[in-house]
């Protein structure tokens, strides 16, 4: 890590490692350094070496699991001496990790489960920071909540906006502030994220873990259109055409993603359209390019002849003419249904 969380843990390590060695004297002119850096009060020094000291320490042996992906726990870690590697599912290894470094933050500042697991590659010391604890130190040491989130969002980033996905036209400022905008979410196995013909929650992303993506056919068949993993995005169908949703999303595994509300998204596209057209080539390469053009001509915000919205009757002449199929709803049983059935919302 970079900046502020790196002299975070480089100084929690610091005053730990002097405390055990009896330097008290030491470890006060450590903490009260890092405090008055931070601009803290006058007793955030006092409070910074009370907490580490009352901290525990956790020797772990090479090759053991120091978190595990998808655990509900929050506390903070700092390494005080070893190596070891952060691995996340359907990604393997993304970091290194050494003395001073910190992991863990992103269950602790998010309410998440954690969305990698760390392994120790050598012997590890380990000081375990309880959430709670961290929550009481700020009170004393407010940018220690600052620079656990910052670490958070910076680690998260990657995972949420990677390289290729569109987001990577912004600048880190333009990222940093559409992060805000994400809530993170925790879903176990089993949950449907979103139901086919029903309204978008809105643009998803998976962090941890894995979902199926499924339409409902006849005689209750579930045919299976993709499986998503970490980096995947999904909702953004139902909100670029302002349709019900075409898919059901399901969580195979616990999933961890970060959600932006509908309205959002919108402002989002409408201030970014470059990115806007590249979630429209991301629906095509997953529907096929006729299919997305018959989604934008039949959904009614894009039928308007005029400056006057179609009638049904236009509208079905309108779909006919333009060589679109129309039939019986698979989900409703409508019998007159285009595209877009009139009854249901569903896209055929």
């Amino acid at each position: 890590m970079k900046g502020d969380a790196t002299r975070l843990g480089a100084c929690v390590r610091s005053i730990r490692l002097l405390q055990d060695q009896g330097a008290m004297d030491a470890a006060r002119d450590v903490a009260d350094a890092f405090a008055t850096e931070c601009g803290a009060g006058a007793l955030a020094g006092d409070a910074l070496c009370a907490y580490v000291a009352s901290t525990a320490v956790e020797l772990h042996g090479s090759g053991s699991a120091l978190i595990v992906e998808g655990a509900h726990e929050d506390s903070v870690y700092v390494l005080l001496t070893g190596q070891a590697a952060v691995r996340r599912f359907g990604a393997g290894d993304v970091a290194r990790l050494g003395p001073g470094d910190f992991f863990g933050e992103i269950a602790a500042t998010t309410g998440t489960a954690r969305t990698a697991s760390v392994y120790a590659v050598t012997d590890c010391l380990l000081l375990c920071l309880p959430a709670g604890g961290l929550t009481g130190l700020a009170r004393y040491l407010p940018p220690v909540r600052d620079m656990l989130e910052a670490a958070s969002r910076e680690r998260l980033l990657p995972a949420i906006m990677p390289p290729g996905s569109g987001f990577d036209l912004l600048d880190a400022e333009q990222r940093a502030r559409l992060f805000e905008c994400f809530v993170p979410v925790t879903v176990p196995k089993g949950t449907r994220i979103l139901r086919e013909a029903q309204k978008g929650a809105g643009l998803c992303i998976i962090v941890s873990g894995q979902a199926e993506v499924w339409r409902g056919g006849v005689n209750d068949e579930r045919n299976v259109l993709a499986t998503l993993g970490p980096g995947a995005c999904f909702g953004e169908i139902s909100l670029l055409f302002g349709l019900q949703v075409t898919a059901t999303v399901e969580a195979t595994t616990q999933v961890t993603f970060f959600a932006m509300k509908p309205v959002d998204f919108k402002r989002f596209v409408e201030l970014f359209p470059d990115i806007g057209a590249h979630f429209v080539r991301m629906a095509e390469d997953r529907m096929g390019r006729p299919q997305v053009q018959r989604m934008a001509i039949s959904t009614e915000h894009h039928i308007v002849r005029g400056g006057v919205r179609m009638s049904y009757a236009e509208r079905a002449t309108f779909t006919t003419t333009a060589g679109f199929h129309r039939g019986r709803c698979p989900v409703c049983g409508y019998a007159d249904a285009d595209i877009v059935c009139v009854s249901c919302g569903t896209v055929q």
